[in-house]
């Protein structure tokens, strides 16, 4: 029975099952009934998939299956049994299943759950192990319509399902076949334009259509996001050799640094040219853990730092825990800096903190020679952008800044 228990809709959609739970239970209330559940046809077996009972011991749990053919379900889809019985006793075609006898059955109300294409996914039943003759064609009707919203709900639950299957079909081949590129974006000293260090960006197949979060995103879903980032990781160390004296940059999420991957990832690198930027969209639920997991990179020398810093709550909240080696102050902090007297006020803060801390500051999303000029004077000295260089492959990098 495993394969029918790993075919369950019950993985993904949790929305759905409550729905259909609530369903259950509302509609066995009014009916007054010890038992309901739906059903799904999965070759010649019955598969229980969703049950509520008021009964302490019910014979009966979501995953448990039987044989088609032995069933009420089977009957009342090919006509032999009516969909609604008052007393099953009373019905020859009934009283002769042994189920009948065996659990009992009394009353039974049963109708098929057709989805959208036409084709029966199983049944909506309701019992009794006694007859109850106040059943009536208004009850029919009202499970025939709830009958329709769980079909509803089933098709988004398969609809999820296809979505995750193919999103992990998708990611698994990106990673099996090494479909993923590496890009480099130069950071520059905004003093001399002196390349001091490149960030490596994640490419994938697909280019704008799929960017490289939705990518990432995805991983995440289907429980590859470790595997995704430290393919990506690995490609871009290479790129340590051919630069010179800057330094990597490798974007790192809470998740893989828990993993206790890295450090035999990173072992043969020249640790001190190694920076691992931790977004400040990332969640962290448990800062002792992380700032656990970091000390051995640490020890190596590698250094951290707090990326998209500014452009959202969790900056002040990285920043203590983790004690940064870097801050990187996000783009929108230099967008229209010339023009924001509140924007200057807070970069000039900023600087006043980060050498409190001895932190490097790296300011991102420099497109203009006057956010360069205005970044420097305020003491920012180092910074990344279109103004400074696009990102590209590695042998189309330069070690000095762009006229």
């Amino acid at each position: 029975m495993e394969h029918l228990l790993t075919s369950s809709l019950l993985e993904a959609d949790l929305e759905a099952t409550a729905h259909i739970a609530q369903i259950l239970r509302a509609v066995r209330s009014h009916l007054g009934m010890p038992f309901a559940f739906v059903s799904e046809f999965v070759g010649t077996e019955r598969v229980f998939r969703y049950v509520d009972s008021s009964a302490e011991h019910p014979p009966f749990s979501a995953g448990d299956s039987g044989p088609l053919a032995d069933s009420y379900c089977a009957r009342v889809i090919d006509g032999r049994l009516p969909p609604l019985i008052q007393d099953a006793a009373d019905l020859p075609a009934a009283r002769a299943l042994p189920i009948t006898a065996a659990f009992p059955v009394g009353a039974h109300i049963s109708v098929p759950i057709q989805l959208a294409d036409g084709t029966v996914f199983g049944t909506f039943c309701c019992f009794s192990d006694q007859p109850d003759d106040s059943l009536n064609s208004r009850d029919l009707e009202l499970m025939t319509a709830f009958a329709g919203v769980i079909a509803r709900q089933i098709e988004r639950h398969k609809a999820a399902t296809r979505q995750i299957s193919e999103k992990l079909s998708r990611v698994q081949r990106t990673i099996e076949d090494d479909q993923l590129s590496i890009f480099f974006q130069p950071i520059r000293s905004l003093v001399d334009g002196r390349l001091v260090g490149l960030e490596a960006l994640s490419r994938f197949p697909g280019g704008q259509q799929r960017p490289p979060y939705r990518w990432f995103a995805d991983a995440w879903e289907v429980g590859l996001g470790v595997e995704l980032e430290m393919l990506a990781i690995k490609k871009g160390l290479h790129a340590l050799h051919a630069i010179g004296g800057a330094y990597l940059a490798v974007n790192v999420s809470p998740a893989t640094v828990l993993s206790g991957k890295l450090e035999a990832l990173v072992h043969d690198v020249p640790p001190h040219r190694l920076v691992l930027e931790i977004t400040e969209h990332a969640l962290v639920d448990d800062y002792p853990s992380l700032h656990e997991a970091l000390l051995p990179l640490r020890r190596h020398l590698i250094r951290i730092a707090i990326d998209d810093a500014g452009s959202g709550y969790s900056t002040m909240n990285h920043i203590i825990a983790l004690k940064p080696d870097l801050i990187k102050l996000d783009a929108y902090l230099t967008t229209n800096l010339e023009d924001d007297p509140i924007k200057r006020a807070l970069l000039k803060a900023m600087v006043t903190f980060a050498n409190e801390i001895r932190c490097d500051l790296v300011a991102e999303g420099i497109e203009t020679e006057p956010q360069r000029t205005m970044l420097a004077d305020l003491g920012v000295r180092n910074g990344q952008g279109y103004l400074l260089g696009r990102p590209g492959p590695l042998e189309a990098i330069s070690a000095s800044a762009p006229v």
